[in-house]
């Protein structure tokens, strides 16, 4: 069921309890004995439908396809993939993450495992840097990180 499909049914449920409640007498008064209160169902809200929630990982990729993070490219846990687009052979992508430091603790021990190696590296507070190359970004790469904001470059080879 879609969100608007949900919400037209929330509507269309408390329209017909409203309108029972609504009449020439014979409901009992609110706080009477044996009086009935209904309260319609609250609807789903649009952003918490499975359909419609933000990715907190990219599909399997494929190196330099649009709108696709490189190939074997690791994504920590929590990470909402943004806009990502491929221009001049480079893959450039946004990313929203909960914390600069954790995930760059994060791409510090899981780029070697996923076959890209780091040419440098720095941190202080929640901004820094990671440079790397490998797999499909041959060449110098980097993620440049913002606190919650990450921007990714792939220099694809």
């Amino acid at each position: 069921m879609t969100s608007r499909t949900a919400v037209a049914a929330g509507l269309l449920a408390a329209a017909v309890l409203l309108a029972g409640c609504s009449g020439d007498g014979g409901t009992a008064a609110t706080g009477s004995p044996g009086a009935a209160v209904s309260t319609p169902p609250a609807p789903t809200p649009a952003a918490t439908t499975p359909s419609q929630a933000a990715p907190t990982s990219p599909p399997a990729p494929v190196a330099g396809e649009p709108g696709l993070l490189p190939a074997g490219f690791p994504v920590p846990p929590g990470t909402k993939v943004g806009k990502v687009s491929v221009a001049g052979g480079e893959i450039t992508a946004r990313l929203a993450v909960t914390d600069g430091k954790t995930v760059y603790d994060f791409w510090r021990s899981h780029l070697p495992a996923a076959g890209f190696r780091i040419t440098g590296s720095q941190m202080v507070g929640g901004i820094g840097e990671i440079s790397f190359t490998g797999r499909s970004c041959a060449g110098h790469s980097q993620l440049g990180i913002n606190d919650d904001a990450v921007t990714l470059e792939c220099k694809l080879g």
